[in-house]
């Protein structure tokens, strides 16, 4: 496992878990119980993705995944910025987003931190 930590910011009901390294299926599995853990710990948790050198569909399944369960136990799941780098790549490479960047899916706004899917649920 490259890295995934909680990062210093996290307080109370809101963390923040930042990811570094490659997100890929050698990883995922790792990645996938600290978040869980994560997500178990706090009520809202913001993802950093920016020092991601490699994503596959792994990774974004999982955060797709771990968004939809959070959302069945009334907490909120973020990017801490809208996705670029890797995991913008791998966005584009599985038709998530258009090759300019667009949204091309109905999770746009989760991935360019824009859309009210990113609000927490009432």
């Amino acid at each position: 496992m490259e890295c995934a930590q909680p990062s210093e910011a996290a307080t109370g009901d809101r963390g923040r878990l930042e990811f570094c390294g490659n997100a890929t299926t050698r990883t995922v599995e790792t990645l996938r119980a600290q978040l869980v853990d994560a997500l178990q710990q706090h009520d809202a948790l913001e993802l950093d993705c920016t020092q991601l050198d490699a994503v596959d569909a792994s990774f974004v399944q999982l955060l797709l995944s771990a968004r939809k369960s959070a959302e069945r136990q009334g907490k909120m799941l973020a990017l801490a910025r809208p996705a670029a780098g890797a995991l913008l790549d791998a966005l584009m490479r599985g038709g998530f987003v258009s090759s300019r960047g667009s949204p091309s899916s109905h999770d746009a706004g989760f991935w360019h931190k824009d859309a009210p899917t990113m609000k927490r649920p009432s």
